[in-house]
Order: C-alpha cells, then sequence, then structure tokens
C-alpha cells in the first residue's frame, strides 16, 4: 500500500512539472522566423538555410554545396583537417556567390571545435541580414546595443558582458547559447551575432 501511494504521488508530481514546463521551441529558420518575436529562444535551435548547431561536417558542406547563393572556403589558418570525418578543428567562412576579392560579403562562419563532430558555433554577419526577416535585422544594428529591452526580450539570462583590448565587446546568454558581437573599429560600429 506505501508502495502504491509512493508511485501515485510521484506520478501526479512529474504530471504537474510537465504541465508547468514551458514548452521547448522547435526549430527557427532564420530565414522564415523572426525570432526577437520568439519566447523561450535557444541557439541549439536556429537554423539559416538549414544550417545548425550539431551538424556533421559532411552535412553542412553538403547543405552548403547546393545553396547557389552562397560560396564558401575553409579559414586554413584555423582549420586543422579538411577530411570531414575527422575530429579536428574545421572553421568554414559562407560568402554571398557575387562578390569576389574586395568585393567578398562574408555572411556566415561556422565552427567545429577540436574533437567535436557537430557544429559548435555560427557567426551571423551584416551580409546575413537581407536573409533574415522581421525585427532579426535589427541584430546587425547598433539599435539593441542602445535599446537592449526592444529587441533583445527573446534573451531572458542576464549576459555576460566582456570587452577585448581591440575593442570588440561580446554578450553571452550562456544557457540560450546566443551572443551579441559589437566591433568597434576607428569611427565604425559593427554589430553581428551567433549561436553555440
Amino acid at each position: 500500500m506505501k508502495f502504491s501511494c509512493l508511485f501515485l504521488l510521484i506520478t501526479l508530481q512529474l504530471s504537474l512539472q510537465a504541465q508547468n514546463a514551458k514548452p521547448a521551441v522547435n526549430n527557427l529558420e532564420l530565414t522564415t522566423t523572426d525570432i526577437t518575436k520568439q519566447k523561450n529562444v535557444n541557439g541549439l535551435n536556429i537554423s539559416f538555410f538549414g544550417l545548425k548547431m550539431g551538424m556533421s561536417k559532411a552535412d553542412a558542406i553538403k547543405k552548403l554545396n547546393g545553396l547557389a547563393q552562397f560560396k564558401w572556403e575553409y579559414d586554413e589558418f584555423n582549420t586543422g583537417s579538411k577530411e570531414t570525418t575527422s575530429t579536428e578543428q574545421m572553421r568554414i567562412y559562407v560568402h554571398l556567390a557575387a562578390g569576389e576579392g574586395a568585393n567578398t560579403q562574408t555572411v556566415l562562419y561556422l565552427i567545429w571545435k577540436p574533437g567535436s563532430a557537430g557544429m559548435s558555433s555560427l557567426v551571423f554577419f551584416i551580409d546575413a541580414a537581407p536573409f533574415v526577416v522581421g525585427n532579426t535585422k535589427k541584430l546587425f544594428s547598433k539599435e539593441p546595443i542602445k535599446s537592449s529591452g526592444k529587441y533583445l526580450s527573446f534573451l531572458t539570462e542576464t549576459p555576460v558582458k566582456t570587452t577585448t583590448s581591440y575593442g570588440v565587446t561580446t554578450w553571452v546568454y550562456k544557457n540560450q547559447h546566443f551572443k551579441r558581437i559589437s566591433n568597434q573599429d576607428d569611427d565604425k560600429t559593427e554589430t553581428w551575432f551567433g549561436v553555440e
């Protein structure tokens, strides 16, 4: 009898916890979803043309090769191996296909950390702005820095802010796997964001 009561109480407790739990957000594709209007955003659920965290090197390269509007190249300095089965660090720049030389427009930076088979980080640069929808575009402007509440309400935790000696400020939302980055270069401020 005691066991039955204990089992019933545990079942009831688990049921109440499940009812009170915040629903998990499924995949948020930046080309169709304004993440600034979402709740419970987690960088692990964000994708861009199907590229997302945890994706294997082989799957990401296959996906990139199928996206005609982009071209890609290895970050030679930071790539330990170009073998897709390797667990050495790999980094890839994704550019707009139309740009060449000094006119190259970088959209994304993809990172696989050493020892990781899945993508560890995606960094979205200003040239990704035409492909995202709604106020997500504002994440590439100075506005979120000045009025953080207006466009950043989807980020519910307090970020850890760091600034390097060469002017790069990063706000990391660790539990949400999201970061904002601002680079002050002379009179120009560039802003972008990433998931990790």
